[in-house]
């Protein structure tokens, strides 16, 4: 009843009625529903009904919504839709359906399955074979949206989107399945919710309206790859954090089996950046940073991937934090083999890196990019603190100061640590004019609840604190 946050709701009603033989199961969520339910002339009649909702108010990195909003989930058990039969009582049986709607639908043209015979043929490893027509398929193939009818759940023939070049999510997924059957590799088209709002978030409620997307997963002997099939650019067996550790939906002939998606542990969604500032007497500074983005980091500039180069200029001025920050020369590059990452160097200048005062100057260590963790948490905050992906950042900032100016004071080292992440600064003074600072930040996968942010509070409030600490120079005398 509750559409979205900051809306508050006086009063709302949910009907629904259906033939009496067959019925509806349903599960009520984070409000005390009556159902009321009656019968006449052969038909069942369910109703729910509230008054008086308050307004919830957004809040950062919060829960799911079907964690906190009123809401009824509902299924039919058995359907019949524009003329195929299905039973949603159970997973097995919704994944039969969908398995029977797919049936003869990946055949191929005889040239297409000699040419992937062609590709594969010098290629002995069945992990590279599956890469090798992965990258054919979207080199091959665009995404566009079907939804019309029986087109929302059932797939375009592989021999359609062979000839098209395009399909949605199940087409393009059933294609890359049937390229790989082609050649003997078997797949299994997978039923998942994608996206932070849309999950299979309960096991015991089954049926199609926990998810909206279809992927690939092919079993291998010493490993299972997981394909996004609708993106023509994303690396080979990355699946992005919109679908990862979460319940999906193998279809097999005899029926769905519910299992998770494999997770990105925070020791592997990392950016690590090596940094070069030569500071001068005005404040101003030049620099040259070379960074690696991997798995969950690599999101940070995958979109940029695709952008013109005027346009990734842009970005890197609206996404770098530096104040008066002018770039002479950059280079992105997606360098994914065993995991999605991506490399980026950018070389510029800083206008107002430090400050001066009187004879000395104070410096605030930058290391270019923007922290994705907040300074505090508000005591204003109602629900839990989430953070559905855990992530590290390793940072080296090599200053090297100017000429006329020596090191006068350098804060201390200090490790921190707590439920929620730890975070390591070190500072080394390595010759006359070079300081070398190293920041080490892990922020932890988890759910919150208010009785640790005292605890979540002082581990951040103090990182921000100490990343605020300035090295002072002063002139040589």
């Amino acid at each position: 009843p509750q559409r979205g946050y900051n809306i508050s709701v006086e009063e709302a009603h949910l009907s629904f009625h259906t033939p009496g033989q067959l019925g509806i199961r349903y599960k009520e969520l984070n409000y005390p529903f009556k159902v009321t339910i009656g019968e006449a002339d052969n038909i069942k009649r369910y109703q729910w009904d509230v008054k008086g909702l308050s307004a919830i108010v957004s809040e950062p990195s919060g829960p799911h919504y079907l964690d906190i909003f009123p809401a009824v989930l509902l299924s039919p058990n058995e359907i019949i839709y524009e003329g195929f039969a299905g039973d949603f009582s159970s997973w097995k049986s919704y994944g039969k359906w969908s398995y029977d709607l797919n049936a003869g639908r990946q055949e191929l043209p005889p040239s297409t399955v000699e040419e992937v015979k062609r590709i594969v043929q010098p290629i002995a490893d069945k992990k590279e074979k599956v890469r090798a027509i992965y990258q054919y398929m979207q080199r091959k193939t665009r995404y566009v949206n079907i939804t019309l009818g029986i087109g929302g759940w059932q797939p375009f023939p592989a021999a359609e989107v062979d000839e098209k070049g395009y399909g949605d999510c199940k087409a393009l997924s059933n294609y890359m399945k049937a390229l790989l059957k082609s050649v003997g590799i078997e797949s299994l088209y997978t039923i998942i919710g994608s996206g932070q709002n849309v999950k299979i978030k309960f096991p015991d409620f089954p049926g199609n309206g926990q998810a909206n997307h279809i992927i690939l997963c092919v079993p291998l002997e010493q490993d299972t790859v997981w394909l996004e099939c609708t993106n023509q650019t994303i690396p080979f067996g990355y699946i992005s954090s919109a679908n990862t550790d979460r319940h999906c939906l193998l279809v097999k002939p005899e029926g769905g089996v519910l299992v998770r998606t494999p997770d990105y542990p925070a020791e592997k969604n990392r950016r690590s950046s090596t940094i070069s500032a030569s500071l001068v007497e005005n404040g101003g500074a030049s620099f040259a940073c070379a960074s690696r983005f991997s798995n969950y980091m690599f999101e940070e500039v995958f979109g940029m991937m695709s952008l013109s180069r005027d346009e990734q200029k842009k970005a890197l001025l609206n996404g770098l934090s530096a104040s008066g920050l002018a770039i002479s020369d950059f280079s992105l590059s997606d360098i994914s083999d065993k995991q999605a990452e991506a490399s980026l160097a950018v070389k510029g200048n800083i206008s107002s890196y430090s400050v001066r005062a009187g004879g000395r100057l104070f410096v605030q260590p930058n290391f270019l990019f923007k922290n994705s963790f907040p300074e505090k948490i508000s005591r204003e905050r109602k629900y839990s603190l989430c953070e559905e992906i855990g992530f590290n950042y390793q940072d080296t900032l090599n200053l090297i100061l100017p000429d006329q100016l020596t090191l006068e004071f350098m804060p201390e080292n200090v490790a921190l640590s707590s439920i929620y992440g730890s975070f390591e600064i070190t500072y080394s003074k390595v010759q006359d004019n070079q300081v070398m600072i190293i920041r080490s930040v892990r922020i932890k996968k988890g759910e919150y609840d208010k009785s640790k942010f005292a605890e979540i509070n002082s581990f951040l409030m103090n990182i921000a604190k100490r990343e605020k600490e300035k090295l002072v120079l002063t002139a040589k005398s």
